[in-house]
């Protein structure tokens, strides 16, 4: 049965356009842990009156992946969604891009005890072409510490650790495995 006080926080989340991430960070530990609600939402997700079926009863899609779930609007405007969800692989492609170009490992995204430091988005900013991709891309014209806090960390893909970084949520690492289970999958066989 769903639970009414968490059923309306987790409404709150989705409806504002935000991802609830299986894990959420705990700034006490410098540490991620569980998430509740996502607990909540994936156990009570397939019932007759679970949330799949309240959420399409408003006219929403409730995608749930394993490690995270958001709300697809059906009457959303298509050219919007599509011009930010552009613009968020964007600012996800300059941010690993600029990290192992000054060789970081990948692990600088994801570990809460690291982090996408404001110096490193500053160089983004000083990069031709990292300011390229962003411009084809639909981003605005800000410095991309910016444009990450107003498209990823607003959405829940970035969180801001104790550092005050920017580090990759389940929603934000998933974009990535994605990418790599392609290029794996595109390369040849021997």
């Amino acid at each position: 049965m769903i639970d009414t006080k968490r059923s309306q926080q987790i409404y709150d989340i989705l409806i504002n356009g935000k991802i609830l991430n299986r894990r959420r960070y705990d700034p006490i530990h410098n540490s991620f842990a569980e998430d509740e609600l996502f607990q909540e939402l994936s156990s009570q997700y397939e019932s007759e009156n679970g949330y799949r079926a309240l959420y399409q009863r408003i006219g929403c899609e409730l995608v749930l992946r394993p490690d995270y779930a958001y709300l697809k609007e059906h009457s959303a405007d298509d050219d919007k969604s599509s011009q930010t969800a552009t613009a968020i692989q964007a600012l996800l492609t300059v941010m690993a891009k600029t990290a192992l170009s000054r060789n970081y490992r990948f692990e600088l995204l994801t570990a809460a005890e690291a982090g996408f430091r404001r110096e490193l988005a500053e160089a983004a900013d000083q990069d031709p072409e990292m300011r390229r991709i962003l411009a084809a891309c639909h981003c605005n014209n800000a410095p991309l510490w910016n444009e990450i806090n107003r498209l990823l960390l607003r959405r829940n893909i970035v969180f801001e650790n104790a550092r005050g970084n920017f580090v990759l949520t389940d929603a934000g690492r998933d974009f990535f495995e994605e990418l790599f289970a392609q290029a794996e999958n595109a390369t040849p066989s021997e």
